[in-house]
C-alpha cells in the first residue's frame, strides 16, 4: 500500500497541470497563463510561476489493481516552484487532504505534507491514510487470482539530511493497522506493524519531475519490531535504481528494483512486482525483482513517443494457504509525452501497457512513470 500511496501523493501535487488544459484559452488572461508566446502551444510554465496557495485537484485513477476511479485533494502550496540558473528544479513545500474511490469499492481518506529547509539540506515527508482496498493476488498452484480486502490505517514520517551534493540519508517511522479478509474467511488477519526505516539516496538526475539524464539510486532497510509498536518482528531491504541517458533525438531509461523480506513478513506487506501493465500487489514474495527499460524519441520540441518493456519475478520460501507466491511476468507498451511546462521541463502523457497474462492497463502520467 505504501508504494501505491507514494505514487498517488506525487501525482496529486502536479496533476493540475493537465487540468489547466481544460480551461478555455480564448480569454486574454488565460492565454497569458496557458499559451507559450514563443511557439503558441499550450504551456503551463507561466501559471506555475505564479501558482501558490490553495488549489483543488481532481485526478483519475487507472491502476488496474483497484479499477477506474477518482482522487480529489485540497492542496496548499506554501511557496512557488523555483528553478536555479542552471535549470535545476526545486519542489515547493506542499500540504494536502485527499479522498479516493474506485469502481471495485476501494475508498480512502488521507493527508500529506512535504517540506524542505536550510537550502534543501533538510526535508520532511509525512502522510496519513485510512481506507479499504479490494485487491487480488496470483496463486501459481491454482493458476488464478485470489481476491481479498485490506482495511486499515497507515502513517509515515521521514526526515532526510543532505550529506553531499548528490547524497542524502534518511530516518523514517511507519505504522500500519491492517485487517485482511477473504470472501470465505472474513477478518482472516488482524494485526499492527511498525518499523524504523534507514535510507541512503544518491540523486544526480537533471530534473526531479521528468528526468532526461542522470542516475538515481535508493537503498532502504526497514526494521519491523514489537519495540516500535508492532505485533511482530521482520525485516525488509530495498534497492531502487534508475538511469536516464539522452542520445540526440533518442533517449534511453532503465529501472531496476530489488526487494527482499524475511519469512515472518505478513503476505500483505511483502514486496511485489512493480511494472506498467501489472496490477500492484498481485505478484509478491520474499524476493522480488522488477526490471523495466524505456526508449523515447523526440518528434518535435513538444511531442515525443515512448516504448517500454519489463520483466518481473517473485520468489518465496513461504507456503501459506491460500497463496503461493513464485511467479514471473513480463509487460510492455507504448505512450506519448507532451512538454506541458518547458520552464520546468515537465512532461505529461498517457501509457498503454499489456502483460503476458493477458492483462492491459492505461496510465495517465505526470512527470516520470517511476515515482
Amino acid at each position: 500500500m505504501n508504494h501505491m500511496l507514494s505514487g498517488l501523493r506525487f501525482q496529486c501535487g502536479i496533476v493540475f497541470l493537465l487540468l489547466s488544459a481544460l480551461v478555455p484559452v480564448a480569454q486574454a488572461d488565460m492565454r497569458e497563463l496557458l499559451v507559450d508566446p514563443d511557439d503558441g502551444m499550450l504551456d503551463a510554465s507561466a501559471m506555475l510561476n505564479t501558482a501558490w496557495g490553495f488549489m483543488p485537484v481532481v485526478m483519475p485513477i487507472t491502476e488496474p489493481a483497484v479499477g477506474l476511479g477518482l482522487a480529489g485533494a485540497g492542496v496548499w502550496f506554501h511557496e512557488k516552484l523555483t528553478t536555479t540558473a542552471s535549470g535545476k528544479v526545486y519542489l515547493p513545500s506542499v500540504s494536502g487532504l485527499m479522498a479516493m474511490a474506485t469502481e471495485n469499492g476501494s475508498r480512502g481518506l488521507g493527508g500529506f505534507h512535504q517540506q524542505s529547509w536550510d537550502d534543501d539540506n533538510w526535508s520532511y515527508t509525512g502522510m496519513l491514510f485510512d481506507g479499504k482496498v479490494y485487491l487480488g493476488a496470483y496463486n501459481e498452484r491454482l493458476d488464478k487470482q485470489l481476491d481479498y480486502d485490506l482495511d486499515g490505517s497507515f502513517t509515515l514520517h521521514r526526515l532526510a539530511r543532505r550529506l553531499s551534493s548528490g547524497l542524502k540519508a534518511s530516518l523514517a517511522y511507519q505504522w500500519a493497522r491492517s485487517e485482511v479478509g477473504f470472501d470465505d474467511i472474513p477478518d482472516a488477519f488482524n494485526d499492527t506493524n511498525a518499523a524504523l526505516e534507514f535510507g541512503l539516496e544518491y540523486d544526480r538526475l537533471d530534473n526531479p519531475l521528468s528526468p532526461m539524464k542522470g542516475l538515481k539510486a535508493n537503498l532502504t532497510l526497514k526494521d519491523f519490531n514489537e519495540n516500535w509498536g508492532g505485533d511482530s518482528d521482520f525485516r525488509m531491504v530495498k534497492f531502487d535504481g534508475r538511469w536516464h541517458q539522452p542520445m540526440g533525438e533518442w533517449r534511453l531509461a532503465t529501472r531496476l528494483l530489488l526487494e527482499q523480506a524475511t519469512q515472518q513478513t505478513p503476505f500483505y506487506s511483502l514486496p511485489f512486482v512493480s511494472l506498467r501493465g501489472v496490477p500492484a500487489m498481485a505478484y509478491f514474495g520474499n524476493q522480488v525483482t522488477s526490471l523495466e527499460a524505456e526508449v523515447g524519441y523526440q518528434f518535435s520540441r513538444r511531442w515525443s513517443g515512448i516504448v517500454f518493456a519489463g520483466y518481473g519475478e517473485s520468489n518465496s520460501s513461504l507456503r501459506s494457504i491460500p497463496f503461493q507466491f513464485d511467479a514471473n511476468i513480463s509487460a510492455g507498451g507504448f505512450g506519448f509525452r507532451y512538454l506541458i511546462a518547458k520552464t520546468y521541463g515537465l512532461h505529461a502523457g498517457v501509457d498503454v501497457a499489456h502483460n503476458s497474462d493477458s492483462g492491459s492497463a492505461l496510465y495517465i502520467q505526470m512527470g516520470s512513470a517511476w515515482h
